[in-house]
């Protein structure tokens, strides 16, 4: 018998509204400490905000910042709490065009009811619970299943404490395998330094099973010593020339507020030890920085990891790399890798941290610096032909597989919504591949390009190409396509044939529309199914029926359907098939706001071979 299956979903909706687009953004919290890079981070993140669901912005304390408790711990370089709301405030200031060029920016109102204090009084404080704590705990439980990226911008305490009150109120009771089960099915953890000893201390022992990417050096080639490990061609854009024309110069309240070396600016909490306090400028000029010059945005990997936008895809597997930078997997997760330095000076400055464990990230700061600069722009553009935007590129695969001998054929195809002229470039991601060789391609330079693969490449190797194109806007902006390899294994065919029977089935959607509630009525949903059968009998069936679901909410009363025709005894071709789902609803039935949905599986079958 051959059977062909096909899956309809119902749904009926008791709210219009989708959340669709929201659920295909990568869901985060931030926990911040309120550092100077903290605050240009976070106006950098207020430019993507759109690319976001935030699910909490937390103040947590570090090392280096703490609030003190008023008696037994005095302040330790802290910077306040009210800077926040004020970059809000710019941030509401701006959106107004930022929407005129991009769909999704949260309304201000929104990101400040995300803001919340947590452990903020000493370095490592996580016994007290805290608005901040109780937040992260409630997003941690809640019922959303998409993967959770909570960021440590400084101590992990708030973080801690949270997951300990979890632990207080479920273990040893029934529930506790599965809330376990639950957080680290759904929660990564992105960690700059440790700012704290809560990681290691608490959560790595208490929670092994929470995934953890660990940056513990990439960071901070995008932080304070930059000029040690940033090659020379891509410091123009962290030095004051560029940072003054494309972020510093008439670009917006936001901006205004964005920090740079001996800028003159003050920040609370500034004492003898901040280099970018203006009296600290001849020691500044002794090791590199000038005025205006890029001080810091160590913690913007955290998010910048997560920009799959750009097509570089590096949340798919941290070992493949991206703009937050490129891992290796150890024992908790993963840990910095390192990419091969083409460059023979990292920029004159020495090699403090090793150039190869920085390039993962400083491979791409021009073209970030970029995509930065072209939202900044956004900012002050009221109209959308103001300002630059990105590339959209394609390609019609991915991910394939190949064997060893074969020609892979490489193509892509990208528009630029300002007609700007376009540059494609093709090259081998090698420290991403598993492959340990490297490739030949030709036409790199072409929007199609090919390779053999290697000999010598063995079943389960992969290879990574990127396909990067830039538009010749000012500023140039880059998108990319990273297409996977993977090798698989020449085998002997067998060459023959058969002509089984053809079966075709198609389904409209159906859609119940709006119930109403406290009214009983018997609603339907009419569609069609469109049948091609060639063989000499075909069964049209219908199972999973079910109930109506709204996340843990179902319906009472089953779905019905009905069938304008189940059986064929000889061919037909394109045949319209009436099809009625029924659903009852009665007046005391308790509706819960949203849509419900259920997934119902056709199958048309026949008994001819």
């Amino acid at each position: 018998m051959r059977r062909l299956l096909f899956a309809v979903v119902v749904v009926a909706a008791l709210l219009s509204g989708s959340a669709a687009a929201q659920a295909a953004k990568p869901r985060v919290i931030l926990t911040q400490d309120g550092e100077v890079d903290d605050m240009d981070s976070f106006i950098r993140y207020l430019y993507y905000a759109n690319e976001f669901d935030t699910a909490g912005i937390i103040y947590t304390s570090s090392t280096y910042h703490y609030a003190g408790n008023g008696t037994t711990v005095q302040p330790f370089r802290w910077t306040g709490t009210a800077w926040l709301n004020q970059y809000l405030d710019r941030y509401a200031q701006i959106r107004p065009n930022l929407v005129k060029h991009a769909d999704g920016y949260p309304t201000v109102e929104h990101l400040r009811s995300l803001y919340k204090l947590g452990n903020i009084t000493d370095v490592g404080e996580s016994e007290q619970v805290t608005e901040g704590s109780e937040w992260i705990k409630q997003v941690l439980l809640d019922d959303d299943p998409r993967p959770l990226y909570v960021q440590a911008w400084g101590g992990n305490n708030t973080t801690a404490r949270a997951l300990k009150s979890i632990e207080e109120q479920y273990k040893g009771t029934p529930a506790w395998d599965g809330v376990v089960a639950k957080i680290n099915r759904k929660v990564t953890l992105y960690n700059i330094l440790d700012q704290d000893p809560t990681l290691n201390a608490y959560i790595k022992p208490s929670w092994p099973g929470i995934k953890i990417i660990d940056n513990q050096r990439q960071f901070w080639s995008f932080a304070y010593l930059w000029p040690f490990v940033t090659p020379v061609p891509h410091q123009a854009v962290l030095r004051a020339p560029w940072m003054e024309a494309n972020l510093l110069n008439g670009k917006g309240p936001l901006m205004e507020q964005y920090r740079t070396y001996r800028d003159g600016k003050p920040t609370p909490g500034d004492n003898e030890n901040n280099r970018w306090r203006p009296e600290e400028s001849e020691a500044n000029q002794n090791v590199g920085y000038g005025v205006h010059d890029f001080i810091s945005e160590g913690d913007s990997p955290a998010y910048m990891f997560l920009f799959d936008f750009n097509g570089l895809r590096s949340s798919e597997d941290p070992t493949w790399g991206g703009w937050g930078g490129r891992f290796a997997p150890n024992a908790t997760g993963w840990i910095d890798a390192e990419d091969d330095f083409p460059y023979t000076e990292p920029g004159g400055l020495g090699t403090y941290l090793t150039t190869r464990r920085a390039y993962p990230l400083t491979r791409w700061f021009t073209d970030l610096q970029n995509d930065f600069a072209s939202r900044v722009a956004w900012g002050v553009a009221d109209t959308y032909a103001g300002a630059n935007h990105p590339p959209v590129v394609s390609a019609p695969f991915l991910n394939a597989v190949y064997a060893p001998g074969q020609r892979v054929a490489l193509s892509g195809t990208a528009s630029d919504p300002d007609g700007n002229a376009l540059t494609y470039r093709w090259w081998q991601y090698h420290e991403a591949d598993t492959y340990a060789g490297r490739i030949t391609l030709d036409g790199a330079g072409t929007a199609s390009a090919s390779f053999v693969v290697p000999a010598d490449a063995k079943k389960g190797d992969t290879i990574h190409v990127i396909l990067d194109v830039k538009d010749a806007g000012t500023p140039s902006i880059s998108r990319y396509a990273r297409v996977v390899i993977t090798v698989g294994e020449n085998v002997p065919h067998v060459v023959g044939g058969t002509v089984p029977a053809t079966l075709a089935l198609n389904i409209t959607p159906a859609s119940f529309g709006a119930f109403i509630p406290g009214v009983t009525k018997e609603y339907t949903a009419p569609t069609t199914a469109t049948v091609t059968s060639t063989a000499g009998d075909a069964t049209l069936s219908v199972s999973d029926l079910g109930h109506l679901t709204n996340g843990a909410f179902a319906l009472p009363e089953p779905l019905r359907v009905e069938l304008g025709k189940a059986s064929w005894t000889g061919p037909t071709s394109n045949e319209p098939v009436p099809v009625t789902f029924e659903q009852l609803v009665k007046s005391t039935d308790a509706l819960r706001t949203g849509t419900y949905s259920r997934t119902v599986t056709f199958t048309l079958s026949t008994t001819s071979p």
